[in-house]
């Protein structure tokens, strides 16, 4: 019986190493490829004619064509690890930070589904209803990820920056005056 027990567990440990190097391998293709977009934004910014350059006219297509095998792996690794947080939150910022955050908001609530006490996933929930609404769910999303992790200053610095911006629905929400919100 103890011999089957530790098969099974040498089984588990190697399958949760093998989804580990998948997912570092991923996260490093998304490195690679943002290091090169970044690259070409930079080189096409420094171009002493910006406005006449050619190459500006096709960058957004060529940014779009190099990342599109990222969102096909991205997607190919959720739909064989669909309980993945971390890839959940990898995609999310990856979409987001394309422009894609209506497409990022599933992956979002979904790790928060399955991570209630994440408070990363929170912190970017926040972030994602902080920009597109409602912002009274940022709140929400906030308040969570600071219960989770207390010590994290980055969430309460979005926190407050999303009361100070949105203060009448604060006003409104928390049931307190715009000096009170300022305090």
């Amino acid at each position: 019986p103890d011999t089957k027990v530790s098969q099974k567990e040498t089984i588990k440990r190697s399958e949760t190493d093998a989804i580990a190097a998948e997912y570092r391998e991923l996260l490093e293709q998304d490195d690679a490829a943002l290091q090169e977009v970044d690259e070409w934004i930079r080189e096409a910014n420094a171009s002493p004619d910006a406005v006449n350059n050619p190459s500006l006219i096709s960058l957004p297509s060529k940014i779009e064509q190099r990342l599109k095998p990222l969102r096909v792996a991205y997607d190919a690794f959720i739909q064989k690890h669909p309980k993945h947080v971390g890839v959940r939150l990898a995609y999310a910022s990856f979409l987001t930070d394309h422009g894609d955050e209506v497409l990022a908001a599933p992956h979002l609530i979904k790790a928060t589904e399955l991570d209630p006490k994440n408070p990363a996933a929170w912190n970017n929930l926040g972030n994602h209803f902080g920009h597109m609404g409602p912002v009274i769910k940022a709140f929400e999303c906030y308040e969570k990820a600071i219960q989770f992790n207390p010590s994290a200053a980055v969430y309460f610095h979005n926190y407050a920056t999303t009361v100070y911006l949105y203060r009448k629905d604060a006003m409104k929400h928390f049931g307190i005056s715009e000096p009170e919100i300022f305090d």
